[in-house]
């Protein structure tokens, strides 16, 4: 295996070489069992092992990006120590370490929208870049230099990120039924059903697909057709979807096995819609950092319940099969990156989630609800 491996590399770096060009490959290969040929010494080796800070593979020069892999999904929830790369990390000064890399990765969040995965590599880039290039210490804290690269803004020649539309017109902006749909034309399965299974996005554009490792299960008995059955931490969906600023309204049908001590159905970095609110066991949400929020509602096991979350700037209130239940002081942003959390997923049914980028009124509430009456 190894040999193979090398000798492809290696008839690949010919090629190149021709074009006047060098070859990077990511390392690994010195690892296989008992290769017969060398990996050619012009050949650059992307080092996704190590802590950056010396080479790793001899007599090849090097790009180090081990640990500074981006992989901002539900599952691995991987991000660089900004803290550490701007205040305890010194780049080697080994002349066959050619540089540092971030690197980002879309595993679970295939078709999320280009801007989520530039949410989450923007700052660690900007630290990253700042103390490849500049030998010197720092002199000042990561808050800091954040405001400052906030204060310089983008170099010329850049486009400003466009807005996502909203639709705030009555109609959903997304709705995800749970039923069996193939993945879209053009795609292929990251493993193969049933390790994965594919949530289709019916009003938008954010179809999301459960985990290789763990994934929920498809049931029959859903409200409306079938429905993700989730019976593990680990369970969960992957979006890759941004933040919606407020007003946002959410709605879902919700069958619950278990209890737990904390239950998520959406969330992202900044907050999360909550099915049992750590602490009192109640539907709520959470700002991440900043507090908890709880209804005055827990949910019953073993029973198909219509949650539907409508918030407005610093107001957020709930109905439960279109009856009004309560209203927070309080909103945190749409959380979109994916459902549950690999510490808090939910236990039980998820069926006919639908967003919209507005506040439905109580009779629009109502309305959606009635829609699903026998």
């Amino acid at each position: 295996m190894g040999d193979a491996l090398n000798a492809y590399i290696n008839a690949l770096d010919d090629v190149v070489t021709r074009h006047g060009k060098r070859t990077a490959v990511y390392n690994g290969s010195e690892h296989l069992a008992a290769p017969q040929q060398s990996v050619h010494s012009s050949v650059v080796f992307l080092t996704w092992e190590g802590t950056g800070t010396t080479p790793v593979i001899p007599n090849h020069d090097e790009i180090a990006i081990g640990p500074f892999y981006v992989t901002p999904n539900n599952y691995h929830n991987l991000h660089p120590n900004e803290s550490w790369m701007y205040g305890g990390w010194t780049p080697t000064t080994a002349t066959d370490m050619l540089g540092s890399g971030l690197m980002n990765w879309a595993d679970y969040n295939f078709w999320a929208a280009d801007g989520y995965f530039e949410q989450n590599m923007a700052a660690s880039r900007a630290t990253l870049a700042d103390r490849a290039w500049n030998a010197s210490a720092p002199t000042d804290t990561l808050s800091d230099f954040r405001a400052r690269v906030a204060e310089i803004g983008d170099p010329p020649g850049v486009m400003t990120a466009p807005e996502p539309p909203r639709t705030d017109d009555g109609r959903p902006s997304h709705h995800w039924t749970f039923d069996s749909a193939p993945y879209p034309s053009g795609w292929t399965y990251a493993s193969r059903p049933p390790n994965t299974i594919m949530a289709e996005d019916l009003a938008g554009d954010l179809p999301g697909t459960s985990y290789i490792i763990n994934n929920p299960t498809l049931i029959n008995d859903g409200v409306r057709g079938q429905a993700f059955r989730f019976d593990s931490d680990r369970d969960g969906v992957g979006f890759g979807g941004m933040d919606v600023a407020e007003p946002w309204t959410v709605s879902t049908w919700v069958r619950l096995s278990g209890r737990t001590s904390d239950q998520v159905l959406l969330s992202s970095r900044t907050g999360a819609l909550k099915l049992q609110q750590y602490g009192t066991g109640k539907v709520g949400f959470t700002r991440y950092g900043v507090a908890d929020y709880s209804f005055d509602y827990t949910l019953p096991l073993g029973k198909w319940v219509q949650l539907t979350w409508v918030t407005e700037p610093g107001h957020t209130t709930l109905y439960a099969d279109g009856t009004r239940v309560g209203t927070v002081d309080a909103s945190v942003p749409l959380p979109l990156r994916s459902i549950g959390t690999p510490q808090a997923s939910l236990r039980g049914d998820l069926d006919e989630l639908f967003t919209w980028d507005e506040a439905l009124d109580p009779a629009q509430a109502q309305a959606h609800h009635a829609d699903y009456r026998p």
